[in-house]
This record gives structure tokens, C-alpha cells and sequence, in this order.
């Protein structure tokens, strides 16, 4: 599964000006997949609590991390989180 979505992220990031890189695409290409869910997350936490983001997005990554109950949970909330601040993310905005 990880590896699939990497691929589609990947794919996605071409059509992305070069300059926007969200701090979760060096993260998901850390991480292991691992069957203890707490180190993972762990993981997660000290990675982004490092880095230099903005305190309220800081903030809401970290309660999403925090809540996630399963690896699969996890690791799709880190894909869909890096596609938003990629700017490859579903808006609420309709398309007519």
C-alpha cells in the first residue's frame, strides 16, 4: 500500500512548481512501516516537532497523528496531509 501511494504522490509532485515541498515528503520517505503503531507515530511526532512549520498546521498534524488508531490510518492521513500542502489536495469548491 505504501508503496503505491508514494508512486501517485510522486506522479502527482511533477505537476507541482519545483519550490513547494511539504516537510511530510522527507517523513513518508523515512518512515518504515512498522507493526508497533506507537513507535511509528513517535516517529512522526519527533520528525515534525524538529522541523520549522507553521505553529498552527504544526499543531493540527500532530492531533491527526495522535488519533489515528491503525498503521493504514496513519500512513494515509501523512499521504493525504502531504498532497494538501502540495498543493494537490480535493478542495470543497464545486466545479460546475
Amino acid at each position: 500500500m505504501k508503496l503505491y501511494l508514494l508512486n501517485a504522490v510522486r506522479r502527482g509532485s511533477a505537476q507541482v512548481a519545483d519550490n513547494i515541498k511539504s516537510v511530510l515528503r522527507e517523513l513518508v520517505d523515512q518512515l518504515e512501516y512498522e507493526k508497533d503503531l506507537d513507535l511509528t507515530k513517535q516517529q512522526c511526532v519527533d520528525y515534525l516537532e524538529a522541523k520549522d512549520v507553521n505553529p498552527s498546521d504544526k499543531h493540527t498534524m500532530l492531533c491527526q497523528i495522535k488519533r489515528c488508531g491503525t498503521n493504514e490510518n496513519l500512513f494515509q492521513y501523512l499521504y493525504n496531509a502531504l498532497l494538501k500542502y502540495e498543493g494537490l489536495g480535493l478542495t470543497n469548491k464545486r466545479v460546475y
